[in-house]
Order: C-alpha cells, then sequence, then structure tokens
C-alpha cells in the first residue's frame, strides 16, 4: 500500500454511480508503512497483536 498514489472509492446507489478518488499524502503512506507488518517482522507484529489483545 506504501506505493499507492490514489485510492478510488466507487459506491453504487441504484442506477448512480459516485467515484471518489482519494490522493494520500506522505503522512498517510507513513502511517502505512509503519503498520506493515512485512517490514516489521513477524515477531515484533505478533508482540503487538498480542499487547492489543490483553486490553
Amino acid at each position: 500500500m506504501e506505493v499507492v498514489d490514489t485510492v478510488v472509492n466507487v459506491n453504487r446507489l441504484g442506477n448512480q454511480v459516485m467515484i471518489d478518488p482519494e490522493f494520500l499524502t506522505e503522512k498517510a503512506r507513513d502511517a502505512i508503512v509503519a503498520i506493515d507488518p512485512y517490514r516489521k517482522g513477524f515477531d515484533v507484529f505478533k508482540s503487538e497483536l498480542i499487547a492489543v489483545n490483553w486490553r
């Protein structure tokens, strides 16, 4: 996801289609990179998951 420029949301209501492009900011890309389990490694991801489930 950190290499994505635009996210396009497509919604359909009856015969109408709404297209809503969202352009990711640098801050959004940094947040996506920060939560990517492949970049963190399995052990860090697992420990964070356990910490969240204990709350």
